[in-house]
């Protein structure tokens, strides 16, 4: 079993990471807030930190247009038990349970022998707020 040593490096990461909440931030984005914050804290210790975290389940890793969105997880093993839809447009990340999801898990495996992985399904859309904005109204249908 890996043991993890705390840091103040890694605290730091993690409030970071616990402060934007649902909304994935790419490396750059969380070494800007840190600078922000009067902290010296190097690229590579950020890496670090971040591989650490991940290994720990205390942070989802998700790619979407932006380049690579970590995200900090409150509960690993409630968030390991659904899968997620990511809002193009913001970023914001939306834990989804929803029996028709299940449906479509259990149908892939029993017609398809495709197991589906929860933990790293990620739905790709645009949230209501979004649609609401750009005034479409696309998010209705």
């Amino acid at each position: 079993m890996a043991r993890f040593y705390n840091t103040r490096q890694g605290a730091l990461v993690l409030e970071v990471l616990r402060e934007n909440g649902s909304r994935p931030r790419t490396a750059e984005d969380l070494m800007k807030s840190l600078k922000g914050r009067g902290e010296k804290v190097g690229k590579t210790t950020l890496y670090r930190q971040l591989n650490k975290l991940g290994k720990q389940g205390k942070l989802r890793v998700t790619m979407g247009p932006g380049g690579t969105g970590y995200q900090y997880v409150e509960d690993p093993v409630a968030c390991a038990a659904h899968m997620h839809c990511r809002c193009c447009r913001c970023g914001k990340l939306f834990h989804v349970d929803c029996s028709m999801l299940r449906q479509l898990s259990r149908h892939l495996l029993s017609a398809h022998a495709f197991v589906l992985d929860p933990v790293d399904t990620v739905l790709q859309g645009t949230c209501k707020k979004c649609e609401e904005e750009d005034g479409d109204g696309a998010a209705e249908a």
